[in-house]
């Protein structure tokens, strides 16, 4: 795992120009997860006054009636890397509604090309998709992916990649997105990432659909920015992300006769499914600090070996995805308390206490967890 080792070693690095970042997101994110009904409240009332079409999806099923109504009569659909994406099963109901869904993200198009039998690691990491391929795979599946006879370097692959990616997300009418943060205060989705593919997703598109947590709600945008910066520091050994795409609502524009139009330079629709699927049930519980997790991967190794120990498959390893995954009954919860060494973690999510409060959680009935 040499690729998590560098990354370990890169933090140790920036944590220096950084030493006050983990203890600012803790709580940041400690009171962003007390206060989430506010939050989720004040959220859709901001985000439908900036003009977005706002659904609370209860559960998965909910999310994918909303999606499935919503792309009523279209053939094909472009989407990024999320998380939240793949938990309510995206691309397998669009299949199933006859919907062709397009992949953007580089290193799950690399996967797809590739064949060989996936290690415990692969597809897991909360960001890095299939991190664990060598080059020589990841060179070759791009080659097939591009079609080339072996006439481009990695840089001509890259680029010829990406050109294919934009031609696809251009004949669209929807892009799918998730959104890394949702600033309460002012309607602000916040989307990060380092390959370029995302912002064209959401941006070329003239409808645009986010699928978020409600976990990812914040206060304000500055909160969001400094959470992403500390999961870039912490899972990347990265100061920052490479883009950051802010999207207050629709494009709209004045400069024609001072008419506001909408759609010139951007989407003309934008639509945010707010997903729950057992995260107030957490906090029902007691058990919401766990939502305080942002996914940084930093704990990766620990985690991915209590899921290998437990037979735990086909989640992304993170300590929220593990209790969600519990709480919707995707996973059997433990029948006892479970042995975890000590994890990196900036937002204090406690080694012992997981193991204690994992065997606690309640799944939700089989209504709600659909």
């Amino acid at each position: 795992m040499k690729t998590l080792q560098d990354i370990a070693e890169r933090r140790k690095t920036l944590l220096k120009a950084y030493p006050d970042l983990a203890a600012q997101v803790a709580a940041i994110r400690a009171n962003s997860v007390k206060n989430l009904g506010q939050l989720l409240t004040r959220g859709v009332d901001t985000l439908k006054d900036k003009g977005c079409h706002v659904y609370v999806a209860e559960n998965a099923e909910e999310a994918r009636k909303a999606i499935k109504n919503l792309l009523s009569g279209q053939d094909r659909i472009v989407r990024t890397h999320s998380n939240t994406l793949r938990e309510i099963s995206f691309d397998a109901a669009l299949v199933e509604y006859g919907i062709r869904v397009l992949n953007s993200h580089i290193g799950e198009i690399i996967s797809e090309f590739v064949h060989r039998e996936p290690d415990s690691f692969s597809g897991r990491h909360p960001f890095l998709p299939y991190f664990s391929l060598s080059r020589e795979e990841a060179t070759g599946a791009l080659r097939k992916f591009v079609n080339s006879k072996g006439d481009l370097d990695a840089q001509g692959l890259n680029d010829a990649a990406h050109r294919k990616i934009k031609e696809y997300i251009l004949e669209c009418e929807f892009g799918a997105t998730g959104a890394n943060g949702i600033a309460a205060e002012n309607g602000t989705l916040i989307i990060a990432e380092d390959e370029g593919n995302c912002r064209s997703v959401s941006n070329l598109p003239c409808r645009h659909l986010a699928v978020a947590g409600i976990e990812k709600m914040a206060h304000s945008v500055e909160d969001s920015l400094k959470t992403l910066q500390c999961q870039c520091v912490y899972g990347l050994g990265k100061a920052a992300p490479t883009y950051y795409s802010l999207i207050s609502g629709p494009s709209r524009t004045g400069d024609i006769e001072f008419r506001i139009t909408f759609g010139m330079h951007g989407p003309e629709e934008v639509h945010v499914v707010i997903l729950d699927n057992g995260r107030r049930s957490l906090v029902d519980q007691g058990l919401g600090d766990v939502l305080k997790c942002i996914d940084c991967g930093a704990c990766f190794e620990t985690i991915a070996s209590l899921a290998g120990r437990n037979g735990w498959e086909g989640i992304p390893l993170t300590p929220k995805s593990i209790a969600l995954a519990i709480v919707q009954g995707k996973l059997p919860r433990p029948q006892a308390e479970l042995s975890l060494p000590p994890f990196t973690c900036p937002v204090e999510i406690d080694h012992l206490w997981l193991g204690r409060i994992l065997p606690r959680i309640h799944t939700l009935s089989p209504l709600d967890a659909r």
